[in-house]
């Protein structure tokens, strides 16, 4: 296996003092990748602004590297052609995200770029040659943040022919249900995309459906092509992908394209037994409500003098914590537990890193490592909902297995780590334990999937979907198929809004590139 860092982790993150070593790192990025000679003689040939505005602001995201389009261009008329080493692992891929740290002098939008995270997207007048933005067409799989977000950008640099399928037809995806609409949001820093800005927390999730949809309308009169359908499988090769999908009358179609983005959202409830942190024989099924909900004061009233268990200590059962305590303030008594396997330890000290039976454990995220899945304690009104739960005595720590015993009132039985078994009844059950796409579906969208539970897939740093892991080059990938918004096995961000915004000019860029393959190809026929 390849133990050298990636040439484009070393450009990311010395680009201003690598000198001459330059040219050898960006001959070394394109070759690991398997970007053809006839693509880089092309390059040779294209305006200063364009290579400046695609290596050194999207690639590099340097002012520096932005304003050498001259240089650039004179280089890819004599860049070597070496053979490729970046294999797609894991360890390559946490390396080139880790390329973002440390950075003394940010300046730009490095300035707004961390680690797995990034603020803000500018694509800077980027715009694609008018000859390939006019002949690729893209396909983008699914509407919700990641679609629009990627359908926004492609159109903005100049690419006319963006498709995006959605089962609903609407854009915004999950943003669009009541129970994040209506619900708070946790973005711990503010996000904006070109022009258009998200307000940090607190605040309510309708917010980020307005920012999403103004995203969607766009500044320019080119909206993407919205076609209701569910996608059934894609077949992907090499920047010729054929998507077969079925319409709302049940009937079935193909489409072939270049560029497929595959984007398909938060998925569905996870199993409610997940090995390693708490197991259940409960299906899914009979595991209760699976998704969080915005009670209405009459809604509330129903579960007055009744119990509300809930199934996992996450930010979707403490946003019902919240409503259940503010209704509690407001005359009503509505009993609730939190079943988690969080030891006492990790809930004594939530923004610490503990160690249990020799693993690290921390209840919160951490926004100044841009450790973003985890509880958002950083935000007062959270910490402040899962405080009063844990004094209160509300939470049972160190569960590790939980079942259903039915009977004229039902309970749950949970077993703790020492082996002591519980029993709570309940009169309404939350398994809130988070969401993905089905492994089986993504298999079916030709993608190689590593872990089956969270819905986990193969991805190069620029989320090109790989279909032959650790082998360097051309051969490794689908060129010309990408991800965004799914789970990888470097980046936990990557479902979430700032996780978006940190892969999206990897992915703009490498379009870019395999759609100017494909207008040479067409070219050669």
């Amino acid at each position: 296996m390849n133990e050298n860092i990636p040439a484009v982790a070393i450009l990311k993150h010395d680009h201003a003092h690598i000198g001459p070593l330059f040219e050898h790192l960006l001959a070394q990025m394109l070759a690991d990748k398997g970007i053809s000679t006839a693509t880089m003689r092309f390059l040779a040939h294209q305006q200063p602004h364009f290579l400046g505005a695609l290596f050194g602001h999207v690639i590099l995201r340097s002012p520096a590297i932005q304003a050498q389009g001259q240089l650039l261009r004179q280089s890819f008329t004599h860049l070597p052609a070496p053979p490729p080493e970046y294999q797609g692992t894991r360890r390559e891929n946490i390396q080139v995200d880790a390329s973002w740290e440390g950075q003394s002098q940010a300046c730009g939008w490095r300035s707004v770029t961390w680690r797995g995270a990034a603020g803000a997207y500018s694509c800077a007048g980027l715009r694609v040659p008018a000859q390939v933005g006019l002949t690729t067409r893209i396909v983008i799989i699914g509407a919700g943040a990641a679609g629009l977000l990627a359908a926004r950008a492609l159109l903005d640099v100049g690419f006319v022919n963006v498709v995006l399928f959605d089962q609903s037809g609407q854009c915004g995806g999950v943003w669009n249900q009541d129970f994040l609409r209506g619900a708070s949001r946790a973005n711990p820093f503010p996000l904006r995309f070109e022009d258009y800005q998200l307000d940090a927390a607190p605040g309510t999730g309708h917010a980020v459906m307005e920012w999403l949809h103004s995203i969607a309308r766009g500044r320019s009169d080119r909206p993407p092509t919205m076609i209701k359908a569910r996608v059934l499988t894609v077949q992907p090769g090499d920047v010729e992908h054929r998507i077969c999908y079925e319409d709302e009358a049940g009937r079935h179609h193909e489409m072939m394209a270049p560029i497929v983005i595959n984007a398909l959202g938060v998925g569905e409830p996870l199993s409610p037994s997940r090995p390693g942190v708490m197991t259940t024989d409960v299906a899914p099924h009979e595991a209760g409500i699976r998704w969080q909900q915005v009670w209405t004061a009459e809604h509330a009233r129903r579960y007055h003098g009744r119990t509300v268990l809930f199934i996992s200590l996450s930010n979707s059962t403490l946003e019902m914590v919240k409503q259940i305590q503010h209704f509690n303030r407001a005359g009503l008594n509505i009993d609730y537990r939190i079943l988690t396997h969080y030891p006492d330890a990790a809930l004594a000290e939530p923004g610490r890193v503990v160690m249990h039976h020799g693993h690290k454990m921390r209840l919160y995220r951490s926004p100044e490592k841009m450790q973003l899945l985890r509880l958002a304690g950083d935000l007062p009104e959270v910490a402040a909902a899962f405080e009063q739960a844990r004094d209160t005595g509300h939470i049972v720590s160190h569960v590790m297995h939980w079942s259903l015993e039915h009977g004229e009132q039902r309970r749950v039985v949970a077993i703790r780590e020492d082996g002591v078994v519980q029993r709570f009844p309940y009169d309404e059950l939350y398994t809130l334990i988070g969401y993905a796409p089905n492994a089986d579906l993504l298999r079916e969208m030709g993608l190689s999937v590593n872990h089956p539970y969270l819905g986990a897939v193969d991805l190069d740093y620029d989320s090109e979907v790989q279909r032959a892991p650790e082998v360097a080059g051309r051969a490794r990938l689908y060129p010309g198929y990408f991800c965004l918004g799914i789970r990888n096995a470097f980046n936990m961000n990557e479902v979430l809004l700032p996780g978006l915004l940190f892969r999206l000019p990897d992915v703009v860029a490498g379009v870019i590139l395999r759609s100017i393959e494909y207008f040479l190809r067409g070219q050669q026929h």
